[in-house]
């Protein structure tokens, strides 16, 4: 895609520490279950346009 920058590898592997952390955190307090919910990162604030 021209003008989109990919994230660097180590960026998205931060990111999904990140959020695997938030999870945990989530999950510890009751929150939601290992299976109740769909959460992600926004990588990038350019709109796909596949």
């Amino acid at each position: 895609m021209a003008g989109t920058a990919m994230p660097e590898p180590a960026a998205t592997g931060l990111l999904a520490q990140q959020l695997s952390a938030a999870m945990a955190a989530i999950h510890g307090r009751g929150w939601c279950d290992g299976t109740g919910g769909n959460f992600s990162c926004l990588l990038s604030r350019e709109p796909c346009s596949c």
